[in-house]
């Protein structure tokens, strides 16, 4: 990316995104954060022919983004009731998911060595765990992104 890109990117975020960004310890993740954060806004931007920059993010309880105004949208014909997005990025892949309804997405560089069967036993429901565990260990990984992913 050019400076004169980074600098566009850096215009449309606001300034807790730019001092969040900021915190990231080392450049690329500076900058996947950066790609992924003006991705959103343009994205959204376009659904609504608003201005990147002057789009407002509210942050739930769990620390989860949601839309909330932006200029021009009480009244605007092409406001959603509502609006649910999800973004996610690993090594150098960022994807963005826009849905009318609540949707999840997650995106994992998989040679990085997770214990994922830790990981399962936390988030997966009891018979998911046993039918992973079923597998012989050799496959006991690659299993664990199919359920992953459903």
């Amino acid at each position: 990316m050019s400076a004169a890109q980074a600098a566009r990117y850096v215009s449309l975020l606001s300034e807790a995104e730019i001092a969040r960004n900021q915190r990231y310890r080392f450049a690329r993740d500076r900058h996947r954060d950066l790609v992924a954060r003006a991705l959103l806004r343009t994205s959204l931007a376009q659904r609504f022919d608003a201005d990147p920059a002057e789009l407002d993010f509210t942050i739930d309880t769990k620390g989860k983004p949601h839309l909330g105004r932006w200029p021009g949208s009480d009244g605007n014909p092409n406001a959603p009731a509502s609006l649910c997005f999800n973004l996610s990025h690993t090594g150098d892949w960022v994807v963005l998911v826009i849905a009318p309804f609540r949707v999840g997405v997650d995106i994992e560089h998989t040679p990085r060595q997770n214990d994922v069967l830790a990981i399962a036993r936390h988030y997966f429901f009891g018979k998911e765990v046993e039918q992973l565990f079923a597998f012989p260990a050799s496959e006991q990984r690659e299993r664990f992104f199919d359920y992953w992913t459903l």
